[in-house]
């Protein structure tokens, strides 16, 4: 207010304007910076780098048939109510969708407590779902663009939803419960689209939906983040591209010391570290390290192993001071750019830290 003549809050358009233009890849690219500034300011080393991936949870229910089947009721019932209030020659159309029948239905899969029976209630709800939603599809094709206009942005909005996934999933379900396994490509969410399962495969563990991300941890506590071009990232797939950012933000022949975990463990990965003149290379393997040069292998199983377990708690201060672990966003692009922005802040509160002095000078 001392600085800018006659300042005053700007207005919330403004702000959701600015906003927006802060693309998923500009929001990656500043979280890159801001580390290639803690390494030319000393507070990092590019010459170590741990590397891990880690989940972001969708801002979604657990997609389930019976929530999403009762879901896309509701969603045929909001752009109906939409189109007898905003359209008139809709109004002699004198029916409801029966909703309460539907929500009735899937109480009713929930409660029953007899496994044989889930199949049936199923394809009730199914079966009614579909008579009820497709009344609505019907009437869909009578609307043309001035009739659209008239709706608010979020009945638009379901009225997307429901012409690009009603029909699509409707056939998906049936396919489930003729075979019982779900169908490749299968819709796990109707306002996302980037979503994928993902689970660890231990004891316990319970499955997760959203996307994947890889980060390099460099010595001094900043992180790097891979762009997320696939919703997956498998590990191994990737490994190669984690090394060629860390190329075009540090140069080359910079990097001399990588560790990673087991999932990472191929020949192929093996061999381009050693082509890209890596002295130290933790690549963990999944049973044993004897494929491994002689001289790291003692050093494998102490300083490397160690040194990579260094980013996971770094990972946990991404997921709980921002939106890494669960988004809170609802579209596949904001979803993206939440992630990367957790990133960003987490290394602009490295390098306040480290300028302010609380943290320890790094060990040469």
């Amino acid at each position: 207010m001392n600085i800018v003549d006659k300042f005053h809050c700007p207005d919330h358009t403004k702000i959701e304007e600015f906003r927006s233009r802060l693309s998923p890849s500009t929001q990656n690219k500043l979280a890159n910076e801001i580390t290639v500034l803690a390494v030319h300011l000393g507070y990092a080393d590019a010459g170590c780098m741990d590397i891990d991936s880690t989940t972001q949870e969708a801002n979604m229910a657990y997609p389930s048939d019976v929530n999403l089947l009762v879901k896309l009721a509701k969603i045929a019932d909001k752009v109906w109510h939409e189109i007898q209030d905003k359209i008139s020659y809709f109004q002699l159309y004198d029916f409801k969708l029966d909703l309460k029948k539907i929500k009735s239905l899937a109480r009713t899969y929930f409660f029953d407590k007899k496994k044989e029976n889930k199949s049936d209630n199923l394809f009730n709800l199914w079966v009614t779902t579909h008579h009820e939603v497709h009344k609505i599809l019907k009437l869909n094709i009578a609307l043309i663009e001035e009739d659209i206009k008239k709706f608010s942005w979020s009945t638009k909005k379901a009225l997307v939803q429901l012409q690009e996934h009603a029909r699509i999933y409707l056939k998906d379900v049936m396919h489930y419960v003729i075979n019982g396994t779900m169908k490749k490509g299968k819709a796990l969410s109707f306002h996302l689209n980037e979503v994928s399962c993902f689970t660890k495969n231990t004891v316990g563990d319970a499955l997760k939906f959203g996307r994947r991300f890889q980060l390099g941890r460099l010595k001094g506590n900043f992180l790097i983040i891979k762009d997320s071009s696939n919703v997956r990232e498998e590990d191994k797939e990737t490994l190669g591209g984690v090394i060629n950012l860390h190329e075009n933000l540090f140069g080359k022949s910079t990097l001399h010391s990588v560790a990673t975990d087991k999932g990472y463990y191929s020949k192929e990965n093996k061999d381009l570290l050693i082509a890209k003149n890596i002295e130290e290379i933790g690549l963990q393997q999944p049973r044993h390290a004897g494929s491994l040069p002689p001289d790291i292998r003692e050093e494998l199983k102490t300083k490397l192993v160690n040194r990579r377990a260094g980013i996971e708690p770094l990972i946990g201060h991404c997921k709980h001071g921002g939106q890494l672990g669960k988004s809170r966003m609802k579209s596949d692009k904001t979803t993206l750019s939440a992630a990367y922005s957790s990133v960003f802040s987490f290394n602009l509160r490295q390098i306040t830290r480290n300028l302010m002095g609380k943290t320890a000078p790094m060990a040469a």
